[in-house]
């Protein structure tokens, strides 16, 4: 079953709206071989929240661009925002929509 994803690309500039089926669509989304994620938020009543799939080797590379997330932090490369269940460690849609995610993220060269 697919999975709503935002992708945030510091390169280009954009915020879309993806889907995704497995991990494996997150690596060629991310353009990354390795990936690391960093909580975003998370509801206590639900245990359910948002996650940010980011590239593990982001810093190592050349010509790299950068983003940063209200709240969050300061990111290298392509960030892919997921939903999880915290309580399980599954994922779910994110309960994100692009405009919200436009509005939290400003980009760095």
């Amino acid at each position: 079953m697919q999975k709503k994803v935002i992708i945030i690309d510091p390169f280009i500039q954009t915020v879309t709206q993806g889907r995704y089926d497995n991990y494996k669509d997150l690596y060629k989304m991310g353009k990354f071989d390795t990936f690391d994620i960093v909580m975003v938020d998370k509801n206590s009543d639900t245990d359910k929240g948002n996650d940010l799939v980011l590239d593990d080797e982001g810093l190592l590379k050349e010509n790299q661009r950068y983003f940063t997330f209200v709240g969050v932090g300061s990111f290298a490369g392509i960030g892919i925002l997921i939903g999880s269940d915290h309580s399980t460690g599954g994922t779910i849609d994110t309960s994100w929509t692009v405009d919200q995610v436009t509005r939290a993220v400003s980009y760095e060269r």
